[in-house]
């Protein structure tokens, strides 16, 4: 059950961030390239901007900056972006390295996501003594989306090496090509095939609890919120609907949006200017539901369409197909 959220949690879209991927990945221009600078064209950012922490920017020049990165050729770029930002002294960074579990990690991730910003949606499953971390773009056939694919399984990837935690890593086949340099940075157990990107690791060390200090826990969450309190109010509206639709896959526009204390239009209008709408949320959604059904659990047709609630089989064969681009047949031949 929905319980309507407070009607100013929406007022303002999160129209600016804090700097640190901006700042980390201009650091990196500047010692990897022989003129920085270059790369700020269009961006409206100085050099010097980076030198406050307190100085927020709009999410439209961290991705005109990182579309600017991407025409150096440099392949390595996201990796060492990921690795940067999970051994930074940024307050979210520290938190998670003070967390002895994936899944603790999780969720302070989830709570303090606005801080980062990365346009990934994280899911975590657990079956056959197994904890799956799935990894899925929010916006689907966007142009940067294998670089923060990359930022944000160098980061997994070092928090795990930490902690000594091996991890199985199953990747998109289109990043096949690339496979010497995804190597290098997640280590040799790599498969190809799977929808998205996704993370496997002995459910015992995705739950193992080690001693850790309240009070340091304590303070790091409260230098977390005090940095969420910088931030105008609001919340990523993407990852918000993603999170109402992995709680209740059926939820309707209008139930989203009286979640959110908004009327529908208002909703209608925020995703639009996201360049997205409710409908290819919810579809995109569906296809990582279906592929994760039909792959992992290997459901038959008629157990789909029952999870889907879509009575006829015929429809629901439509209906997977315009998720997946293949039919359920197609996909389990494979």
């Amino acid at each position: 059950m929905l319980v309507p959220a407070p009607a100013a949690l929406f007022t303002s879209r999160c129209k600016f961030v804090p700097p640190l991927l901006a700042k980390l990945l201009y650091e990196l221009l500047e010692s990897r390239t022989d003129d920085a600078c270059m790369y700020l064209s269009g961006t409206k950012l100085f050099a010097q901007d980076f030198a406050s922490d307190d100085r927020l920017i709009a999410p439209q020049q961290l991705s005109k900056l990182v579309n600017n990165a991407l025409r150096c050729a440099d392949q390595e770029l996201g990796f060492l972006l990921g690795q940067r930002l999970i051994q930074s002294s940024d307050p979210l960074a520290q938190l998670l390295n003070a967390q002895t579990n994936i899944i603790q990690a999780l969720a302070s991730l989830r709570c303090y996501q606005a801080l980062w910003q990365v346009p990934i949606h994280y899911e975590g499953q657990v079956s056959d003594g197994q904890f799956h971390l799935n990894s899925w773009e929010i916006l689907p056939q966007h142009d940067l989306n294998d670089f923060w694919r990359q930022v944000s399984a160098a980061a997994l990837s070092g928090w795990c090496r930490h902690r000594q935690i091996d991890i199985y890593w199953q990747l998109p086949s289109h990043l096949q090509p690339q496979h010497r340099l995804w190597q290098r940075y997640l280590g040799l157990n790599i498969t190809y095939g799977h929808p998205h990107l996704r993370a496997t690791m002995a459910l015992p060390s995705a739950k193992h609890q080690a001693p850790s200090p309240d009070l340091t826990m304590q303070q790091l969450n409260k230098q977390c919120q005090h940095s969420m309190s910088k931030l105008p109010l609001g919340h990523y509206i993407l990852n918000a609907v993603y999170e109402q639709l992995a709680g209740n896959a059926h939820v309707s526009l209008e139930q989203v949006a009286l979640h959110f204390g908004m009327s529908s239009s208002s909703l209608k209008r925020k995703l639009k200017d996201e360049g997205t709408n409710f409908s290819q949320l919810q579809d995109n959604y569906n296809r990582h539901q279906a592929l994760h059904l039909a792959i992992d659990l290997n459901w038959s047709n008629a157990q789909m369409a029952s999870y889907f609630e879509i009575s006829d089989i015929n429809n629901f064969r439509r209906a997977f197909k315009r998720w997946t681009g293949r039919n359920p047949s197609q996909l389990k031949q494979a």
